[in-house]
């Protein structure tokens, strides 16, 4: 081989050498160019996404004020909660309704239980605990991601002042069933059919069951059956359950050992005398007191007994909205109570501690009015979510134009006035 061709061969070998090392050193930025090309045409696709969503704005928010609107409207469809004075009154009812052939031999009723928890995973599973969570977003806008409608959502909570059902996961579904043996005629069953579709409350009727007598002379009493129903209710922080004001109830029966209908002879003057409240004149822990705006005491003020520290009050010549909440974190009870904006503590939520003793007594010292531009009383909500029952005791109001209106009760709570 000639000295040429050898020296072409090097020089060909020098130059593959050269080209090599320049790959191998540019090889890395190469790769990393291509993956922030890939990158950049991912945050473009999102970009170009989210500018939509962007311009969809106003479409997103208009369809949250609806879709809000509308959860209010069916919260509305529902009470804020069940008590054993709800049942009694409408099954009272039902049987007091003379237009409704219809008498109850018996009733059983079952304990209260949830059955669906709003954001905290729907459904209800038989142990108590949550079932797991169904996604219902995309139900309102199959283009909208959640991430999308959830930032849509946060934007338009953080413009909001107030706070509402649908924003918390509180909002629980409870249901409680009822039994009833019944005698009835045929006309009957229709009409407490029709009864139970009309009610206000929400109720489904879950069996019915009926038998025919026709030897039964009284054409009354021709059928007898039973009836097992569900009623429901929408439980939440934001909603006030007001406790039904149940009057004339009647007491008993002639003979328990007939199904006569009929009151006993029950003096109500005396079995009133029995718990009348009267103790909790002298032996209270918060007290409500109500004033003319025009006299030395201020309209209305509520605090501890005893602590003049802990009292708040207001002197307008007006009916003013206030709120005593009583409540336990572990074993602890706590109060706090407001009239208006001013509240005490001023963390109406964390409380002041207290000590109950062997009852929990709230009294409302009212006094009559001087005249009829006197117009200084209160809106009172008792709100109690302890495990003692919160006796209230309003004393010294006036009968003929009252300045106190308990306007919601909330758990165990017992008025005596």
């Amino acid at each position: 081989m000639s000295g040429n061709i050898k020296n072409a061969i090097l020089f060909v070998l020098i130059i593959a050498v050269a080209v090599g090392a320049v790959l191998l050193g540019i090889k890395p930025n190469i790769e990393a160019k291509q993956a922030l090309d890939g990158e950049i045409a991912t945050l473009q696709a999102r970009l170009a996404e989210l500018q939509a969503k962007e311009a969809d704005r106003p479409i997103y928010e208009a369809g949250i004020v609806k879709n809000k609107q509308e959860f209010a409207e069916i919260m509305e469809e529902f009470p804020n909660g069940i008590e054993q004075e709800n049942y009694i009154k409408f099954l009272g009812d039902l049987e007091a309704d003379e237009d409704i052939e219809y008498f109850m031999n018996s009733e059983g009723f079952g304990e209260i239980t949830d059955f669906y928890t709003l954001g905290g995973g729907g459904a209800v599973a038989a142990d108590g605990t949550a079932a797991p969570a169904t996604t219902d977003a995309a139900a309102t806008d199959p283009a909208a991601t959640t991430e999308a409608v959830a930032t849509t959502e946060t934007a338009v909570a953080a413009d909001s002042d107030s706070s509402e059902p649908m924003d918390n996961t509180n909002v629980v579904g409870i249901s409680t069933p009822i039994s009833v043996t019944f005698e009835s005629s045929y006309a009957g069953i229709k009409n407490m059919l029709g009864y139970i579709m009309t009610s206000d409350d929400r109720m489904t009727i879950d069996t019915l069951q009926v038998t025919f007598d026709k030897e039964v002379e009284d054409e009354e009493q021709q059928i007898t059956g039973s009836l097992n129903l569900n009623l429901y209710a929408i439980t939440s922080d934001q909603r006030y359950f007001a406790q039904p004001d149940i009057k004339d109830v009647e007491i008993g029966r002639d003979n328990i050992f007939t199904s006569d209908k009929g009151n006993s002879d029950v003096n109500r003057n005396i079995s009133s005398k029995m718990d009348d409240g009267r103790s909790i004149k002298s032996n209270y822990d918060y007290h409500v007191s109500l004033n003319p705006s025009s006299s030395n005491n201020n309209a209305v003020a509520i605090g501890a007994k005893g602590d003049a520290a802990s009292e708040i009050s207001t002197n307008v010549n007006e009916s003013v909205n206030a709120t005593v909440k009583f409540f336990m974190v572990g074993v602890k009870y706590y109060a706090s109570y407001n009239i208006g904006n001013v509240t005490y503590p001023e963390n109406f939520e964390e409380g002041s501690e207290f000590e109950p003793g062997d009852t929990l007594d709230l009294l409302i010292q009212s006094t009559k009015r001087k005249n009829d531009k006197d117009l200084s009383g209160v809106k009172l909500v008792i709100d109690n979510e302890t495990d003692m029952t919160c006796n209230v005791l309003v004393d010294g109001d006036d009968t003929e134009n009252p300045r106190v209106k308990i306007v919601s009760r909330i758990g165990k709570v017992t008025i005596h006035e």
